[in-house]
């Protein structure tokens, strides 16, 4: 039995990766410092074992996208402790036809065993580059995903993507 390695077709070209940049993040990209541009190798590295979310860099910067629902988180993220062992992170929500706003702010709550990892988790987020908070912010959301799941389960998955596979059922299997 022969087994071909087709992993380098262009369907499958993002496999496997969580960092994605698109082609217009060119411009974001030449305005930012060099520490952003130095976090994004280790940053690809890093994030390429992620299974539920992408960080995405376009002409805007860097957003945070489920692979499984609709959600988008842009950064930069403003970090808040309003509980002693809660820690909210801030964004700016991107909804599936790319307006942003005010009105499309999202907070995810993680929660922590004490007031001081808490704390010390804000301080870390707060301090970092946009590219190096995006990177810490998903790591949150996949040590939490299942707590993420549970709260948007009820989602629906971008629609030209389910219709698209509907349409494929119904011409591999569909009956007159």
């Amino acid at each position: 039995m022969k087994v071909s390695n087709n992993l380098n077709s262009s369907v499958n070209q993002n496999f496997g990766m969580a960092l994605k940049i698109k082609p217009q993040a060119k411009n974001f990209l030449e305005k930012s410092p060099m520490s952003v541009i130095n976090s994004m190798e280790e940053i690809g590295k890093k994030a390429a074992n992620h299974k539920h979310f992408d960080i995405i860099i376009d002409k805007y910067g860097p957003y945070i996208q489920s692979k499984e629902y609709k959600n988008y988180y842009r950064a930069p993220f403003r970090v808040s402790q309003y509980d002693d062992k809660v820690l909210t992170v801030s964004s700016d929500s991107v909804n599936l036809e790319g307006k942003i706003g005010s009105d499309h702010i999202k907070s995810l709550n993680f929660d922590y065993l004490s007031k001081e990892a808490a704390k010390e988790e804000y301080s870390k987020i707060a301090s970092m580059n946009i590219i190096d908070q995006t990177a810490e912010v998903v790591d949150l959301l996949e040590n939490n995903f299942s707590k993420f799941e549970t709260k948007y389960a009820g989602e629906p998955i971008n629609v030209a993507s389910k219709n698209d596979s509907i349409d494929k059922l119904f011409k591999a299997y569909g009956v007159e």
